[in-house]
């Protein structure tokens, strides 16, 4: 194991995405094993010293990030250990700091795809974990939830949990869980997290599986020692399309039929080839800003939505004319319109999609000012008052934004540009009306990027104080030294009065 005191090594873990400067630690822990890093735990729990569980350090909400004690980065424990075929597609075993990238071109060279496709390449597995992470074509194939089959978990005690999914399921609000060779009875909090694409807190719902409880936990209840991934057969490619609309009334109006249209198609209550993978929305003032970089985009619209979609070779053109024969009868103009078939088409998508968050950041960076970006999602049926409250309250605020991300998902990211100290607190004000809103409509206050150490209050605007509570009394459970991820999700204040 690698112990590192120097100013310069911990400078490096003391900064990820997510504005946060004061962050600090005595030193960083690199264990080269499973078993260095349970035994890092077992020695350093009784004596009471924090310790922060660092990946790749590409969150937004500064779970990686510590205030106090120790660092234990992940980044040698970095091994694919296993990866194969099966009936169903494919699976790997690997270490968290595997960074997705990695595992993708792995899987490239056995024919596989990981299809939760988180944004960031070079996040590690264990923090999508952490987060319950996804990518744009969470659309169709959801969050990466979805694909965990197996976890080994060390607990800050040293002990192990190795947990498959399938196996145990909650009853009555509770697990039996055995831990080191006794078995503890652990008691869930009385809150469920709402039915759609959320990382706000700890999963909870009635007869879940336990294996969920740990995805999302942001480090809090125990490091992932090694990870088993469901993967699938890459038998097919993808053609993207991205549509201009000079009325944004008429981009909503698309974008509810696609869903309606992707979602009888996979339940097959229709036979169509129209299945979306992924649907993303840019607004006017996305546009005004990606003009910078691309000087083609068509004058005088409103947005724009990306929308991708799978074919084989055999139905490559079936498919796209299929979708020619739907836009042109909703009456889009294709001579507007842009497709990715070839690529370098394709290459050129993924810059368009890459772009925008990258030159909101230039703004940032020139400005001095934190971007106050939302990551939050409604039902579908709320999606369309969700959108018109951020439409008024913004044009009211005068402040300069931009609307883009997942509206297949209804989860739409608003980053809010204040340009002064005065604006910057107008800005937080109109963040927490919007979390307002978004509970009030039976949403979530985080989609994808956790709660961090920055989300506290807007947890409790979703959840309330006796869940936030009941949260800690889980927490500490399973990490009885109170060690873990201090100050992810909730403040540890709230642990030690439980002490």
């Amino acid at each position: 194991m690698i112990r590192k005191e120097d100013k310069e090594v911990i400078k490096a873990y003391l900064e990820d995405s997510s504005g946060i400067r004061d962050a600090f630690c005595e030193e960083v822990i690199f264990p080269e094993s499973f078993e260095e890093a349970r035994e890092f735990l077992r020695e350093t729990a009784p004596k009471k010293i924090p310790v922060t569980i660092s990946g790749g350090r590409t969150g937004v909400t500064g779970a990686s990030l510590p205030y106090g004690g120790v660092i234990l980065a992940t980044d040698r424990l970095n091994k694919i250990l296993e990866i194969g075929t099966n009936e169903k597609g494919g699976y790997v075993i690997l270490e968290p700091g595997v960074r997705i990238a990695e595992l993708e071109e792995e899987a490239k060279r056995f024919g596989l795809v990981y299809l939760p496709q988180p944004t960031e390449e070079n996040a590690f597995i264990g923090g999508t974990l952490s987060t319950n992470a996804s990518g744009a074509r969470g659309f169709k194939y959801g969050s990466t939830r979805n694909y965990v089959r197996r976890i080994k978990l060390i607990l800050s005690s040293g002990d192990i949990l190795e947990i498959k999914r399938g196996e145990n399921f909650s009853q009555n609000r509770s697990f039996v869980v055995k831990i080191g060779d006794k078995e503890k009875k652990i008691i869930l909090p009385s809150y469920t997290v709402p039915p759609i694409k959320t990382s706000a807190g700890y999963f909870i719902k009635d007869n879940m599986d336990l294996i969920d409880l740990f995805i999302g936990q942001e480090g809090t209840l125990g490091l992932f020692g090694e990870i088993e991934l469901s993967l699938a057969k890459k038998d097919k490619s993808i053609f993207g399309i991205i549509l201009f609309f000079k009325e944004e009334s008429k981009a909503l109006e698309i974008v509810h039929k696609i869903k309606e249209l992707s979602s009888l198609t996979r339940r097959g209550k229709i036979d169509t080839n129209i299945d979306a993978v992924s649907l993303e929305f840019f607004d006017y003032f996305s546009l005004e800003l990606l003009r910078k970089k691309f000087s083609q985009i068509p004058l005088e619209v409103e947005c724009a939505l990306l929308v991708e979609q799978e074919y084989n070779q055999e139905n490559q053109n079936e498919v796209l004319n299929e979708w020619v024969n739907f836009l042109d009868k909703k009456g889009i103009l294709l001579e507007n319109s842009w497709f990715s078939q070839t690529d370098k088409e394709k290459e050129f998508f993924q810059e368009f999609r890459h772009a925008l968050p990258e030159l909101v950041n230039e703004i940032v960076r020139k400005r001095g000012f934190p971007k106050i970006g939302t990551d939050m999602a409604v039902p579908d049926e709320q999606f369309n008052s969700l959108y018109r409250f951020y439409k008024a309250i913004l044009k009211e605020s005068k402040l300069e934004y931009v609307i883009f991300g997942h509206i297949g998902d209804n989860h739409l990211h608003v980053n809010i540009l204040p340009k002064n100290e005065e604006e910057l607190i107008k800005t937080k004000e109109i963040y927490t009306e919007m979390a307002k809103k978004v509970v009030s409509l039976g949403g979530t206050i985080s989609a994808e990027h956790g709660i961090g150490k920055l989300k506290h209050n807007y947890l409790e605007i979703m959840f309330g104080k006796k869940a936030i509570t009941e949260m800690a009394y889980l927490k500490k459970q399973f990490d009885p030294y109170l060690i873990l991820g201090l100050d992810n999700i909730f403040p540890k204040e709230l642990l030690f009065k439980l002490t």
